[in-house]
Order: C-alpha cells, then sequence, then structure tokens
C-alpha cells in the first residue's frame, strides 16, 4: 500500500496561496486547483548510482577525496548486494491559474 504524502494530505489551493504570499502581507488570487503524484521506479547498477550521488550537493561539498572514498564505500557495499539499487521516487505538482487578482 502506498503511503500517503503530503502533496495529497493538504489543500492544494490553500498551499500555493500561503507558497506565494508577497512579503507585505498581499498574495496573488488563484482560481481552483489541482494536484497530481507521479510515481516511478528506476534501477540503478552500481557505476550509474555512484554518478547519480556525485551529483548531490551535500556530497559535492565532501571535497574530491571525501567523495571518492564516500563513493568507492557505497559501491563496494553496491557489488556486495547484487551491483543494483532499486528505487521508488514520487513527484508532486500543484497547479492553478493566476486570476490577476491580489
Amino acid at each position: 500500500m502506498p503511503r500517503p504524502t503530503s502533496a495529497r494530505a493538504r489543500d492544494p489551493a490553500r498551499c500555493i496561496r500561503r507558497r506565494t504570499a508577497e512579503p507585505g502581507g498581499g498574495a496573488t488570487e488563484f482560481g481552483s486547483a489541482e494536484s497530481r503524484v507521479y510515481r516511478w521506479h528506476e534501477r540503478h547498477p552500481t557505476a550509474r548510482y555512484l554518478e547519480l550521488l556525485s551529483t548531490h550537493s551535500d556530497h559535492i561539498v565532501l571535497g574530491d577525496a571525501r567523495l571518492r572514498d564516500l563513493l568507492d564505500a557505497v559501491g563496494e557495499v553496491l557489488e556486495r548486494h547484487g551491483g543494483v539499487l532499486d528505487l521508488e521516487y514520487e513527484t508532486s505538482l500543484w497547479m492553478a491559474t493566476a486570476t490577476g487578482e491580489s
């Protein structure tokens, strides 16, 4: 059973209004809002997963030597467990049309 996500647990129109509020207290008005959730599965062989990990900003800031050590260690673990990592992804899309009022 899929776990509930925050996008489905909230009212999309309310969240869109809150996230577009202007610093002075005004907010752009929107018409009806809609949310969609897209899920997919991706199978990552070790080399591709290590390439993906090397693009994450929290890994890039480690510096070359520490990043290489991290990637080597993760690669060793993945290879010991079959050389493939299966990941589930989920993306939430919230859409609304601005009414032009504020």
